[in-house]
């Protein structure tokens, strides 16, 4: 709950803060282009490290990353007189983390349920959502009324929070061992997720094909409520809208999620992305895009909880925590391309340009996986 409150914010409202500090299209791409690089060689750094340390490690790494967030984020409150190189730093800080968490978190859980812990992971995931709307939405009432400057205020309360909460149940954290019993040798241990699980990788590039256009969806959201005539309000109650249509996915995913293969999941997904980015492509008003923000219930929260389920369903327990952290990379490396050339193409191609480039990063991920719906890759019950 308190993770995603920070992360409707920071990552919500990334590029209306930028901009609002003086950065082009473009150089919010940079910005971002960067965060995601650092997060990319940071995910799968931080998941072997954690594999290969004691009992504890994945506890004391998140508890780590909150004091991090936290410290960064107070800073940043401070921050009106800071130089402009300083306040991006501290943002992108913020990013970082935000990344490196994500993966970390649905290991938690995952793991648990492997020890025996009864955990509804789409009803926690749904609640998450749900608060992830109500945070976008009183954000983008407090950035209409304050400004830009606001926007560090949320993030900051609720992860002192979440460290009190990481704190006060840190025993708990601790039993979480991350080695479940071995069932491979040493020689398979150092196998590549590639060369173990080929059609799983053919997956995660189609994963981060759809995760580009979820980006540019994301990442340029003001610019393209400014394109349909709204602003930092009308931006709030875009993401509300579209945080709050997850849950009912989320809550319910796991009533239906074995009706079909896990795969057949994420290509659903991917084709919900083509029709959510044609749709935005064309609406021709604010009405029109909020419209398609609720398809994010077959799109976004359709690929979130079901790769969660897909990873665990081909990939050994020995290598979940870099099963799921390679899931959540695809994510970063679509913002490496969304922020590149999505931040390009909004300078020197405008809106449309942009919007056709989100398009085909759509279609191509759902060929992409759909090519691996008859594949023959084993599956853990």
């Amino acid at each position: 709950m308190f993770y995603w409150s920070g992360y409707a914010v920071i990552f919500g409202y990334v590029s209306a803060y930028l901009s609002g500090k003086g950065l082009s299209n473009t150089m919010i791409g940079v910005v971002t282009a960067v965060v995601a690089i650092a997060a990319t060689i940071l995910q799968p750094m931080t998941a072997s490290m954690i594999e290969r340390g004691k009992k504890g490690a994945l506890r004391n790494t998140i508890m780590i990353e909150a004091v991090i967030f936290t410290v960064a984020d107070l800073l940043l409150l401070t921050a009106h007189e800071f130089p402009l190189a300083l306040i991006i730093l501290l943002y992108a800080v913020l990013l970082i983390v935000l990344e490196i968490m994500t993966p970390l978190l649905n290991a938690v859980g995952t793991i648990s349920m492997q020890f025996g812990i009864a955990i509804n992971y789409g009803v926690a995931r749904g609640f998450g959502s749900g608060i992830y709307s109500l945070t976008s939405f009183i954000s983008g009432k407090l950035t209409g009324r304050y400004g830009i400057d606001v926007i560090p205020v949320l993030p900051g309360i609720v992860f002192v929070l979440l460290l009190l909460l990481l704190i006060v149940n840190r025993d708990n954290l601790a039993r979480l061992s991350h080695e479940s019993p071995k069932t491979e040798s040493v020689a398979e241990a150092k196998m590549s997720l590639m060369n173990k699980y080929p059609s799983f990788f053919i997956v995660l590039i189609g994963a981060v094909c759809l995760h580009t256009a979820h980006m540019n969806l994301n990442t340029f959201g003001f610019q393209i409520v400014q394109n349909k005539g709204g602003g930092t309000e009308e931006l709030g109650l875009a993401i509300a809208i579209a945080s709050a249509s997850e849950v009912p996915m989320m809550m319910l995913f796991g009533l239906f999620r074995k009706k079909l293969k896990p795969v057949m999941w994420p290509f659903l997904a991917g084709i919900f992305y083509i029709i959510r980015t044609i749709g935005t492509m064309l609406t021709p008003g604010v009405a029109g895009f909020y419209v398609m923000q609720a398809l994010q219930m077959f799109s976004w929260a359709l690929l979130a909880v079901s790769s969660v389920f897909y990873v665990s369903s081909v990939v050994d327990p020995d290598d979940e925590v870099r099963g799921q952290a390679a899931f959540t990379t695809t994510l970063t490396i679509g913002s490496i391309i969304s922020s590149f050339l999505g931040g390009m193409l909004l300078d020197t191609s405008g809106f449309n340009g942009m919007m056709i480039f989100t398009i085909i990063a759509a279609i191509a991920g759902t060929v992409i996986i759909g090519s691996q719906v008859f594949s023959k890759e084993k599956i853990h019950e």
